[in-house]
């Protein structure tokens, strides 16, 4: 009878070491390929992960980013990834998910008449984006972006989560069930990272956990996927690639 031994890692640089050193056969469910195409013997698959979407995040608790139009403005400016795009917080997988919403496609002249429009566009903002090392190449594309509409922002490459960031770039793990109240309400000052404060937002994530009918609850989580995304207090870009790691 065969044994399966598993190992589990901090990070996936400890597990891509233990790779290497021959301590494990394969990988499981890694954000990247990295280096490891160019390794000997090593077989890559991927697949996508609608549970994980990568995801622009605003903080709220920074006054440069509280009009809406400014943030709109930044968001049409992310320049395209490649992947399966996410327009909403809500997986493509879910009975309850819509795509009626806005979409914020890279378009660099309604970015600039957003950004014209805002204060503070004008206020001589500029801006820190933090990521993690996988997403490093594209959040130093959407630095660039910024900066030639006159939104200065440099990068700034992280292990954990900042309390005081201003913009990350990160991985959010969607739940299956389309209740996000831990993720949105205002109440939420731990796991809501945007410091997102909406009333009507609130009042429909509170709605949803109350009502029993599934018909209702699409209406509701409908109404809040596509106020959520008009407020824009994060942009959702795709969803997360997941790769597996073999040793042929």
């Amino acid at each position: 009878m065969n044994v399966l031994e598993y190992r589990f890692y901090h990070t996936e640089s400890q597990a891509i070491l233990a790779y290497k050193l021959g301590e494990i056969d394969m990988i499981d469910d890694l954000t990247s390929p990295y280096d490891l195409p160019s390794f000997i013997n090593t077989a890559i698959t991927n697949s996508v992960s609608f549970s994980r979407i990568l995801t622009l995040f605003y903080n709220f608790d920074n006054t440069k980013l509280a009009d809406k139009a400014f943030r709109q403005g930044l968001a049409y400016a992310i320049p395209n990834i490649s992947g399966e795009r996410a327009y909403t917080s809500v997986p493509k997988t879910s009975w309850a998910y819509t795509d009626k919403v806005k979409k914020y496609n890279y378009d660099l002249s309604q970015a600039k008449q957003l950004l014209k429009s805002s204060p503070s566009a004008s206020n001589s903002a500029s801006f820190v984006l933090s990521t993690f090392s996988p997403n490093i190449d594209f959040a130093q594309s959407i630095a660039q972006s910024w900066t030639s509409l006159g939104i200065p922002t440099s990068v700034q490459v992280i292990n954990t989560i900042p309390t005081n960031y201003q913009i990350l770039l990160s991985a959010q793990e969607v739940p299956p069930d389309p209740d996000q109240y831990p993720l949105w309400h205002s109440t939420q000052t731990q796991s809501n990272i945007s410091q997102y404060t909406n009333v009507k937002i609130d009042k429909l994530l509170e709605d949803g956990r109350q009502e029993l009918s599934r018909e209702s609850r699409i209406r509701i989580y409908t109404d809040f996927q596509r106020r959520l995304v008009d407020d824009v207090p994060a942009v959702f870009l795709i969803y997360i690639p997941s790769y597996r790691i073999t040793r042929r």
